[in-house]
């Protein structure tokens, strides 16, 4: 984590840097719905490399990218943010779609592989993370922990999982993801078989992370950047990439914008 925190500090220092500081004012203003544990840090060090004030409006996790989505869209005609620091793939689809991004070129990114731009530059992905499953290590043996989040549907798991709110932050683009994959019929269908099936459901991926860790709860789906920091602060925690035999485990970039 901490080397791939190092690189996220690297290229988004770049690309303040060249694109988006006002000289003038030495000043940018930043949204970010990056956990702001991780994000402060990195706008910081920006900070005292530069010179270059940072204002920024940090999301919270219930209404994870949601909030800061809605804002940006009502401050369309009058706007406040400079660059929006994101971490999900399909709330920044929107707001390409209304017209509320300008696309940037940055000279930081040419190595980046195209699949993870967007072809008019509306949006760089610089870092990714996966939908996994967190599962507690006391309360599961390996060769019980569910190897498909279809599994998850089955009685032997009825009322032993968590999931953030799926109306936003990146279960809304799991959720989103499957309606492509799967079709709509399916998904509903795999939908309604686990609230059927008593899942639990929480205010965020770091919520649903900690129910695990405290062993409230045996298995979850959350992101990997959530559980790698359980794993390192040494929580009986560990994580499976669901359905590596099946329709996959879902990547979501991470990407900023103008």
């Amino acid at each position: 984590m901490k080397k791939l925190i190092s690189l996220w500090s690297l290229f988004f220092a770049l690309f303040l840097v060249m694109g988006c500081a006002q000289e003038a004012t030495r000043e940018v203003v930043v949204y970010t719905s990056v956990d702001q544990v991780f994000s402060e840090p990195i706008l910081n060090d920006f900070e005292k490399k530069t010179g270059i004030k940072v204002k920024a409006v940090y999301d919270v996790e219930a209404s994870k990218t949601v909030g800061l989505v809605n804002r940006l869209i009502a401050e369309k005609v009058n706007p406040k943010c400079d660059v929006f620091w994101n971490n999900e793939i399909v709330r920044t689809i929107v707001l390409k779609e209304k017209d509320v991004l300008i696309p940037y070129t940055s000279l930081s990114a040419e190595d980046i592989p195209s699949q993870f731009r967007d072809k008019d530059d509306y949006w760089t992905g610089f870092a990714a993370r996966a939908r996994v499953l967190i599962y507690n290590t006391k309360m599961l043996k390996e060769p019980d922990v569910p190897k498909s989040i279809f599994e998850l549907t089955h009685p032997r798991w009825k009322g032993k999982a968590a999931l953030a709110y799926p109306l936003f932050g990146t279960t809304a683009t799991h959720v989103a993801a499957m309606y492509v994959c799967l079709g709509q019929e399916k998904t509903e269908e795999y939908l309604k078989a686990l609230k059927a099936n008593g899942v639990v459901i929480v205010n965020g991926n770091s919520v649903a992370r900690d129910v695990v860790v405290e062993g409230r709860l045996p298995v979850a789906f959350t992101d990997t950047d959530d559980v790698n920091v359980a794993i390192q602060s040494g929580k009986p925690v560990r994580m499976v990439y669901p359905d590596s035999d099946g329709i996959g485990t879902l990547l979501i970039p991470m990407a900023h914008f103008t």
